[in-house]
């Protein structure tokens, strides 16, 4: 595996050591910066405006239909329960929050590697995964990687 050093021109050496030291800061300093910066923050908002929308157009409208049929109103309450049942329960503002931020962050530690590249590049590379980066913390945050656990211990 070191075979391969020998091969390497001294005059390269230097330049290959400062590549490596400049590429590790970047991984290990700056892009973890510079992504908590310009993505995190950045997407939560958004993406807890798009949960907000989700929302909304899941919650299941009462049809009426017992008022129609001229049902008894025991019926009428069977069916609003049943209708708050399939409902799904709305998020509050603190659980959309959380969800956004978890989701931001694990879409941000995916693409690590990528944005490293991105800072180590000066910003002139930009890889895709990093112009995707809004869409996969949405995707997260949708998927319910974040949340998973609370949801199924608390009850309803």
């Amino acid at each position: 595996m070191i075979d391969w050093i020998d091969r390497i021109p001294d005059s390269m050496v230097g330049v290959l050591a400062a590549s490596a030291a400049w590429f590790t800061f970047n991984y290990a300093v700056l892009a973890p910066r510079a992504m908590e910066r310009q993505h995190v923050e950045a997407s939560i908002p958004s993406c807890m405006d798009a949960l907000e929308r989700r929302q909304q157009r899941m919650r299941i409208p009462s049809l009426g239909l017992s008022e129609i049929l001229g049902l008894p109103p025991e019926l009428r309450a069977l069916e609003g329960r049943m209708t708050d049942l399939m409902t799904p329960r709305p998020l509050s503002f603190a659980e959309r929050q959380e969800r956004c931020a978890c989701a931001a962050r694990r879409a941000a530690a995916a693409v690590r590697f990528d944005y490293a590249i991105h800072t180590a590049s000066f910003r002139i590379i930009e890889p895709q995964a990093i112009a995707g980066l809004s869409d996969a913390t949405f995707g997260a945050t949708v998927s319910g990687i974040c949340g998973v656990i609370p949801e199924m211990l608390r009850s309803r």
